[in-house]
C-alpha cells in the first residue's frame, strides 16, 4: 500500500475557523496532489 491517508479531526471548531486551519490540504486539493 503506496498511498498515504492523512485524517484530519477538528472538533469543536466552527466552519470558518476548520476552514481557515485546513488552508494546507485545500492547496493540496487544488493542485491535484490530494483528492
Amino acid at each position: 500500500m503506496s498511498e498515504k491517508v492523512i485524517l484530519v479531526v477538528l472538533d469543536g471548531l466552527s466552519y470558518s475557523v476548520a476552514h481557515h486551519c485546513m488552508g494546507y490540504l485545500n492547496g493540496l486539493i487544488k493542485a491535484d496532489s490530494a483528492t
